[in-house]
């Protein structure tokens, strides 16, 4: 199957698919872990209530996975927090924010790219 033009070592059967497979074993982590990484993290913004805390949030949404990512501005009480989407959709889970009594308002944290104006 491999020959070798250098005579050096020669290549059999053997040897040359156990190549095949650790290159093959190889690029099937190199794919899958590009794969995570290109998976975004879904964040909310969320406006908590005066009296509301983070930890209150957390638990009530915790079967979501809720957890507090950083505080975004502290005299209008907003945080971003991160979900599990494979639990819950976006639209659903703000729905549910939107009505807890915990929260004033929430909604979907998008990336803003900034542009070269020349």
């Amino acid at each position: 199957m491999f020959t070798n033009h250098n005579n050096i070592m020669p290549l059999n059967s053997v040897t040359g698919y156990r190549i095949l497979y650790v290159i093959l074993f190889l690029s099937l982590f190199s794919c899958k872990s590009k794969q995570d990484k290109s998976d975004p993290v879904v964040t909310v913004l969320v406006r908590l209530e005066e009296k509301a805390t983070v930890a209150a949030l957390e638990n009530d949404f915790s079967e979501y996975n809720l957890a507090f990512e950083k505080l975004v501005s502290r005299p209008t009480n907003i945080y971003l927090f991160s979900y599990d989407q494979r639990k819950i959709t976006i639209a659903r889970l703000l729905q549910e924010l939107k009505a807890s009594e915990l929260v004033k308002e929430a909604q979907e944290n998008r990336n803003v790219q900034t542009r070269n104006i020349n």
